[in-house]
C-alpha cells in the first residue's frame, strides 16, 4: 500500500460522521483525534473497537467468555466510547499531531452520487482525495439525455429522432442488475419508459 493510499485510509477512519459512530458519545467536543473501526460478531456474542493515532494503538473487546449474545451489545455503542475514554486519559490535546499528507495527495470535485469525474448533467457535487495517476478517471454517466416524444411515450435515437414534435428529458441510467435490486425493495427510481 502506498503511504498516500494509508493516509486516504487514515483520514477516512477519523470522520465522525459514519454509521459507526457512538449514539451515546455525549463528550465528542472532547474527543481525542484518533483513527478507529469497530467490529460486531454474529449474534452479538461480542464487539470490539481499535484505534491509533501517532503514538497509541488501543483494542478494546466486550462481551462474555461463554459466548453469550447480548442484544444491546456492538462495537460502536460499547466498545467505542471506552476507547475514546481511554485515548481522552492517556493522551488527550497531545502536541504530537497528525499524519501529514504526502506530496502526491490532492483533491478534486466528484459527483456525489456516482464518486465519479463530473459528467455533463451532473450537478451535485463533493470534494474527494484522489492519487493521480491511479484513481480512476472515468466520468460520470449516472445521467443521460434521451430524445422523447411530447407525451413521453416514445424515445428515439439521435439520428431517427424527427425534426419536430420532441424534448430532451435526462434520465438517470441504473445497470439491469441495480433495477431489479431497487424493484425487489420496492425502491423508487426515475425509469425510462419509453419505448
Amino acid at each position: 500500500m502506498s503511504e498516500t493510499a494509508a493516509y486516504m485510509i487514515h483520514e477516512i477512519l477519523t470522520k465522525v460522521n459514519r454509521p459507526d459512530f457512538p449514539l451515546n458519545w455525549t463528550a465528542t467536543e472532547r474527543m481525542p483525534r484518533i483513527a478507529w473501526k469497530t467490529g460486531t460478531s454474529y449474534g452479538r456474542r461480542d464487539a470490539w473497537s481499535i484505534g491509533y493515532n501517532k503514538k497509541y494503538t488501543i483494542g478494546v473487546w466486550v462481551g462474555n467468555f461463554s459466548g453469550v449474545g447480548v442484544p444491546d451489545l456492538s462495537g460502536a455503542n460499547v466498545a467505542t466510547p471506552l476507547l475514546f475514554r481511554l485515548f481522552n486519559t492517556i493522551d488527550y490535546d497531545s502536541d504530537d499531531g497528525w499524519f501529514a499528507a504526502p506530496a502526491d495527495y490532492q483533491v478534486r470535485q466528484v459527483c456525489s452520487e456516482s464518486g465519479l469525474v463530473p459528467g455533463e448533467f451532473c450537478s451535485n457535487f463533493v470534494t474527494d482525495p484522489f492519487i493521480p495517476l491511479f484513481s480512476s478517471t472515468r466520468t460520470c454517466e449516472h445521467l443521460k439525455e434521451i430524445r422523447v416524444s411530447a407525451n413521453e411515450s416514445i424515445s428515439y435515437c439521435v439520428n431517427c429522432s424527427p425534426a419536430t414534435g420532441i424534448k430532451k428529458k435526462t434520465y438517470r441510467i441504473l445497470e439491469p442488475e441495480m433495477q431489479a435490486w431497487m424493484a425487489e425493495r420496492n425502491r423508487p427510481y426515475q425509469k425510462n419508459t419509453a419505448a
